[in-house]
């Protein structure tokens, strides 16, 4: 039998003494504590990378092992993590709940919205280092592949050249 508990009523005794963020249990609070002292005690066996909270982790291992626990029910897309796939199901509800301020556009995707938005500020952080050319992701990617001829490949915002 599933007990529903409701922890907005449930005492949060565990305190942050740096932001007054309360926690049920003394290990939530001790991992809230690495965000303000910056220690990353959780290091990943394959890589090395390291993390502040044991939830962080978990996520990143599943580049290595290719874990997609997060399923569209509507076309059986897999994904790695459930925000990648609550973007995605906007694709087939039609949903675009983030709006352009300027021009009123709207989309699916909150990195389209921050993408789309340099078009209004003229901001294009990424440079070509090579010809020194201001683009977007995907561009310098493109870009990388007409000055050397080798495939980059683009992973969560930074461009890996293989």
């Amino acid at each position: 039998m599933a007990v529903n508990v409701n922890t907005q009523t449930i005492e949060k005794r565990f305190i942050c003494d740096t932001c007054g963020r309360r926690f049920l249990h003394n290990l939530g609070s001790t991992q809230h504590l690495y965000i303000h002292t910056g220690e990353k005690p959780y290091k990943c066996d394959t890589c090395g990378a390291q993390f502040s909270q044991t939830g962080h982790l978990k996520k990143h291992v599943r580049i290595h092992t290719g874990d997609k626990p997060y399923k569209c029910e509507t076309c059986g897309a897999q994904f790695s993590l459930i925000g990648h796939l609550n973007g995605h199901v906007r694709i087939h509800t039609g949903e675009k709940p983030y709006k352009c301020d300027t021009c009123g556009a709207q989309f699916s995707l909150n990195n389209s919205l921050k993408s789309h938005v340099r078009i209004h500020t003229g901001d294009e952080p990424y440079k070509c280092d090579t010809c020194g050319a201001q683009l977007s992701p995907m561009s310098v990617s493109i870009q990388e592949i007409n000055h050397t001829n080798v495939i980059p490949v683009v992973h969560n915002s930074h461009i890996v050249v293989l």
